[in-house]
Formats: structure tokens, C-alpha cells, sequence
């Protein structure tokens, strides 16, 4: 699915000063990647770029993106997700400079039902590529909610 022309707020449920991902380049079933330019107002900016960390917020933007890709599919908005953990996140890189383009690829670990359809845990192989090569790699695992988890979560009171 050519999803470069879906304005990337449509696919993930952040606002837009938190959005540093600029699209989805492509969505498969199987491997999603997205693009982003590392600009001098972002949010992360440390000095002259973005500090190599920021890396594991890139891979779960793109993984938000791949399920609100999967959510358009079947007609539904993107549902609301949590990063839970990352396993093994090494960076060749102490940062990304202002104006590299990065290019960051998700992988589905496992077989998949829909994300957000039911809810539930899921873990992708992610990588960060500047230029030809890949730069960051992690392990990410999300969660996302079941309808009756987020009822419950908005109905909580706030403290």
C-alpha cells in the first residue's frame, strides 16, 4: 500500500509538536518504513541534532504509523498504543544531525493479527538507515489497549 501521500497525523494519534516522523514511505503486512528529516525545532534537539536515544521515539512513531496504516485498511481510526519496552537498542551514532534524513524500516516479529483491532502485545525488529546505512537497530514492544481497557483508562479519574 502506497501510503506516502497520507498525511502522517492521520496514522498516528500524537499531536503535531510530538509527530517527528513526516510519512509513511510504505506499509506492508510485514515491513513498514517512514521517513525524517531531523529539524533544528525539534522537540528532542540536544546542540547540533538529536541525541541518539531519541531513536527508540522514531522506531515507535513508525510502528504507530504501520498500525494506523492497518486501522485505514479496515475503515477504523488509529488506536491509541503504548511503547513498553525495547530490547537490545544500539546506535552507531551519538546523534542525528540537524538535517539528516533518516529512513526507519518496522518489522512484525511474529505473525499478526490487526493492531488495535482486539488489542494486545506485539513486538517489531526496527532500524534507523542514514544514507545507505543502518545506524540505529532495537527491538521495540508495544501494547495496545482493548476498547473495554480504554473506556476504563478514560473513565478513571485524573491525578
Amino acid at each position: 500500500m502506497d501510503t506516502s501521500a497520507i498525511p502522517v497525523t492521520e496514522l498516528v494519534p500524537h499531536g503535531p509538536r510530538m509527530t517527528i516522523i513526516d510519512k509513511l514511505e510504505s506499509y506492508e503486512a510485514r515491513r513498514s518504513v517512514a521517513l525524517a528529516e531531523v529539524r533544528a525545532d525539534s522537540v528532542f534537539l540536544e546542540g547540533g541534532g538529536v541525541p541518539a536515544w531519541a531513536g527508540i521515539e522514531y522506531m515507535a512513531q513508525t510502528v504507530a504509523a504501520h498500525a494506523g496504516a492497518e486501522a485505514r485498511l479496515r475503515g477504523a481510526r488509529p488506536a491509541v498504543g503504548f511503547l513498553v519496552g525495547t530490547r537490545s537498542y544500539e546506535s552507531d551514532v551519538a546523534e542525528f544531525p540537524v538535517g539528516s534524513r533518516l529512513t526507519i524500516t518496522v518489522e512484525p516479529v511474529e505473525p499478526l493479527g490487526p493492531l488495535g483491532a482486539a488489542g494486545g502485545l506485539a513486538t517489531f525488529d526496527c532500524s534507523i538507515g542514514l544514507g545507505a546505512a543502518a545506524v540505529a537497530r532495537a527491538i521495540i514492544n508495544t501494547y495496545v489497549p482493548s476498547g473495554a481497557e480504554v473506556a476504563q483508562l478514560e473513565s478513571e479519574p485524573h491525578s
